[in-house]
């Protein structure tokens, strides 16, 4: 099955190791808690609920602050993205200034949202 057509919070295997996806393009690695960005086109093998141990399984609560760190974080990276497109036509100190106050935008909503901080 390809990543793309996964539904966000399904939990799958890839790379010889266990996921859970939290934006179109992102997914949490159980055992590290890291994210992962996973090409849309990337096959995974999902993980049906009886292959589960009940220990296994995220908690609600744990999976909506990973969907919504991820869109946020998802937000921030596309933002910087747009922002060196802009390269050309700023300075470079323009754009360490854009990026600055992008990422303390991402703090502060990280923060208002009472979001685990994860660098």
């Amino acid at each position: 099955m390809k990543f793309g057509t996964l539904p966000i919070g399904q939990r799958f295997r890839w790379r010889d190791a266990v996921y859970v996806k939290t934006s179109p393009i992102l997914a949490l690695a159980e055992a590290s808690e890291t994210t992962q960005m996973v090409p849309r086109s990337a096959t995974v093998h999902p993980l049906t609920e009886e292959r589960m141990a009940e220990t296994e399984r995220p908690s609600s609560a744990t999976l909506a602050q990973e969907v919504a760190l991820a869109a946020l974080k998802g937000f921030h990276q596309d933002s910087l993205n747009l922002i060196e497109n802009l390269t050309p036509a700023l300075t470079p100190e323009q754009l360490e200034q854009l990026r600055r106050a992008l990422d303390a935008a991402q703090r502060r909503a990280i923060t208002a949202l009472g979001l685990p901080v994860r660098r």
